[in-house]
């Protein structure tokens, strides 16, 4: 079970992540700063110094953040159902928390030659490559004939407002579908 049971604990998590970044944002910048200085032709071993010594003071910083992503991605996944059912994100205080699940094909090196001895050229571009968009619709049996699958990916992610989106888990599966 998560250490995350509602979207108000899950919110704080994104605002724990918020100043988890901004405390190893200050530590970097204050890491360029000592060295700059520094900077003189004789400082290489202060400045690889100073720099060890904020990766040491960021460590468990970084530590956390994989923790608090973690609980936020189980939290994601063992709500899917609820939170997700109509929406592909929910907007909280301090940032989204979303979920985006997508379906591709896999191709082998034979799909296009399979593809042509079975009379599905259209399925393929006139640079004898795979044209996917045409393959989703056929069924998976068609598909397996061909070399090709279905691949559904499910993926949970984070927002922090002003930043980009964190994927903090994504899962691959191959998806069945009925020929039409």
């Amino acid at each position: 079970m998560s250490g995350i049971q509602t979207t108000e604990a899950c919110d704080k998590a994104l605002s724990e992540i918020a100043e988890l970044n901004r405390k190893m944002n200050k530590i970097e910048e204050d890491t360029k700063q000592k060295v700059a200085a520094l900077m003189d032709p004789n400082t290489q071993k202060k400045v690889e110094a100073l720099y060890l010594k904020a990766e040491e003071k960021k460590r468990p910083l970084q530590e956390s953040l994989k923790v608090i992503e973690g609980q936020i991605a189980t939290f994601e996944f063992e709500n899917k159902e609820t939170i997700f059912l109509d929406k592909k994100s929910l907007n909280l205080v301090c940032g989204d928390i979303g979920y985006r699940d997508s379906t591709s094909i896999q191709t082998s090196d034979h799909t296009v030659k399979l593809l042509e001895e079975q009379g599905l050229g259209d399925c393929i571009k006139t640079i004898k490559s795979v044209l996917k968009d045409r393959l989703k619709k056929l069924g998976d049996d068609v598909l397996r004939t061909v070399g090709a699958k279905r691949i559904r990916t499910e993926r949970f992610f984070y927002q922090l407002h002003g930043q980009k989106p964190v994927i903090v888990y994504e899962h691959e599966e191959e998806a069945l579908k009925e020929a039409a």
